[in-house]
């Protein structure tokens, strides 16, 4: 069964104001660069700049969780690019999480609204963890035997169907 993985409120706006912020300053550099002579520096800078725009853009969105699922084996991630599979022999722990839980958070090395939450987070009661989040609500906690994953599929029924799959699971809900 798939489950969706829906933007929430505040990442749709995020990505929208971001997107349209680095249109918004691509267009006018390009604009710049179209109207008037520039020295090679400059247009260097002003490619450059674009360029960044465009892998900012473009790497968020190949990386961020589209769905989740769960095969005999193993859960799926599923992101436009590399899927992650989290093992079920793996699976120490599942716990659902609230909003006070996470209170505190920290991006350690991470992307926190554009196209979702996803990559390297510090969670004050809970340590480094890896989100693979759309939205701020349905968290789960997936403590594997090394590291620890929160996602946020639409469906929290997804955690019952990991706890029936998981064969040594220690699991609070």
């Amino acid at each position: 069964m798939i489950y969706k993985a829906s933007l929430d409120k505040l990442a749709k706006w995020t990505t929208i104001l971001v997107f349209m912020t680095l249109i918004t300053i691509g267009l006018k550099s390009i604009v710049e660069l179209l109207n008037s002579p520039k020295t090679t520096e400059e247009i260097a800078i002003h490619c450059a700049l674009l360029f960044l725009f465009f892998i900012i853009l473009f790497s968020s969105w190949l990386f961020s969780p589209q769905s989740y699922s769960i095969n005999e084996n193993a859960l799926i991630i599923h992101r436009k690019i590399s899927d992650i599979s989290i093992d079920f022999d793996s699976i120490e722990f599942i716990e659902h999480l609230t909003s006070q839980q996470i209170k505190g958070t920290i991006r350690t090395f991470g992307v926190g609204g554009l196209f979702g939450y996803f990559g390297k987070f510090h969670v004050p009661k809970i340590g480094s963890c890896t989100f693979y989040a759309s939205q701020r609500k349905n968290l789960i906690l997936i403590k594997t035997n090394n590291k620890k994953y929160i996602i946020t599929p639409d469906e929290i029924q997804l955690s019952d169907e990991l706890i029936k799959k998981c064969k040594y699971l220690n699991s609070v809900n």
